[in-house]
């Protein structure tokens, strides 16, 4: 019983409340995204890249896979440079 209490306050403090949840996405499927949403966009892979080497966005390496967060791109791209 102390353990399932213990286990139930942590899940209140870690998902409770207005926490943030990056919505981190593989590179190809930011692309598959952004175009869905407008299928006239001119993002590419390369282009994602170069921002990420350019440090312009921030990147995890997830396994094989690089994650990028969507929400930070949608907010370079607004103009609000870091």
């Amino acid at each position: 019983i102390i353990l399932w209490t213990i286990e139930r306050n942590l899940g209140r403090l870690f998902f409770g409340g207005n926490m943030y949840i990056p919505r981190l996405r593989r590179i190809p499927d930011v692309v598959k995204e952004m175009r869905a949403s407008d299928p006239e966009s001119v993002i590419t892979y390369a282009l994602i890249i170069g921002l990420i080497k350019q440090k312009k966005i921030t990147a995890m390496k997830y396994g094989n896979a690089w994650l990028v967060n969507l929400d930070e791109l949608y907010f370079y791209f607004r103009g609000n440079k870091k």
